[in-house]
């Protein structure tokens, strides 16, 4: 609603304008361009003093100088574990490398 009301708001104004034009004998181009002029430089305004950071109004006191914390070294990835074998495999890969003793032939039971 209040977009509507602001078209309705900048056409009566440029009505206005256009009448005071032909009052006065100015041309109408001639007021529009010193009145983007004036615009630009109050935005420009507005702008710099956002840009610009407010001074304190009193001296500050002698502060502290504020310790900054150390930066934590940065970790390091553990070398990946092997993966240890099962019970099973243990097992047969030590049968597998045990000597074979000589023994002596078995007697019939």
């Amino acid at each position: 609603m209040a977009k509507k009301w602001n078209k309705v708001i900048s056409r009566i104004q440029a009505l206005e304008d256009a009448l005071a034009g032909l009052l006065s004998g100015k041309s109408a181009t001639k007021r529009q361009k010193t009145k983007k002029k004036a615009k630009k430089k109050a935005t420009a305004k507005a702008t710099a003093k956002v840009k610009t950071k407010a001074k304190p109004k009193r001296k500050a006191l002698a502060k502290k100088p504020i310790k900054k914390k150390a930066a934590k070294p940065a970790r390091t990835v553990a070398p990946a574990r092997k993966a240890k074998p099962s019970k099973k495999r243990l097992r047969i890969v030590v049968a597998e490398n045990a000597p074979i003793l000589p023994q002596a032939p078995l007697l019939s039971l």
